[in-house]
C-alpha cells in the first residue's frame, strides 16, 4: 500500500513533485558513446593494410591456422603461431627498409628461435635463414618499393575467431619525409 511518503520517492504519475520538462529524453534512450576499442596505440590503417598484405604474400601463417580450433590449448597454439609469423613478417619488413642493420637483426632474432615448451632450437641452419631474409626483403620491395615506414609497435586482437592487428609506423629515414610545398616547418 503507498503512503505519502513513499510517494514522494517515486517518479511518474503517483505524486512526483518535480515532472519532467517537456520533451525529456531519459538517459537509457539517448545514443551511447562509441565502445572503447581493446586496442591502445594510434592506428596506421594504410601501413596495416600494407603489411597485412604482405604477411599473407610471405606465407607464414599456414592457411589451417586461421580456421579457429576447439579447446583451450589449440586455440591458444594457433595463437602464438599467427602471433609468431607476424613478428617475422614485422622483422622482414623492417629489414627491407632499414638495409644490412635490418637484415642482421632479423638474422640475430630467426636464429635464437626455441621451441616454447622444450627451450631447444628449432631455428634453421644460416644459410637457409639468410635466404629466407633475402627473399621476403625482395617480396616487400616488390609489392611495396615506395613505403619508408618501419613498424614500431604492434598489436593483436583475437575476436570471433578473427585475427586482427594494428601497426603504428614512424619514417626513420629524414630524406624520406618530404614537406608539402610552401609550408614553412
Amino acid at each position: 500500500m503507498s503512503t505519502s511518503r513513499s510517494r514522494l520517492r517515486t517518479s511518474g504519475a503517483f505524486g512526483n513533485r518535480k515532472p519532467k520538462p517537456i520533451g525529456f529524453v531519459p538517459a537509457s534512450a539517448l545514443p551511447r558513446p562509441p565502445v572503447r576499442s581493446k586496442f591502445n596505440i594510434a592506428h596506421d590503417r594504410e601501413l596495416g593494410e600494407k603489411w597485412s598484405a604482405y604477411t599473407v604474400a610471405t606465407q607464414l601463417i599456414p592457411a589451417d591456422s586461421m580456421r579457429p580450433r576447439v579447446g583451450e590449448e589449440p586455440e591458444t597454439e594457433r595463437r602464438n603461431v599467427i602471433k609468431g609469423a607476424a613478428n617475422i613478417s614485422k622483422l622482414m619488413w623492417n629489414a627491407a627498409i632499414t638495409g644490412k642493420q635490418g637484415e642482421e637483426e632479423a638474422f640475430a632474432a630467426i636464429s635464437n628461435l626455441k621451441d616454447p615448451k622444450t627451450g631447444a632450437p628449432v631455428a634453421p641452419p644460416a644459410e637457409e635463414i639468410r635466404k629466407l631474409i633475402a627473399d621476403l626483403v625482395a617480396l616487400k620491395n616488390q609489392m611495396f618499393p615506395d613505403e619508408k615506414r618501419v613498424i614500431m609497435q604492434h598489436e593483436y586482437a583475437f575476436e570471433d575467431a578473427v585475427f586482427r592487428f594494428r601497426v603504428n609506423g614512424a619514417v626513420l629515414d629524414p630524406s624520406a619525409a618530404q614537406r608539402p610545398e610552401g609550408s614553412v616547418l
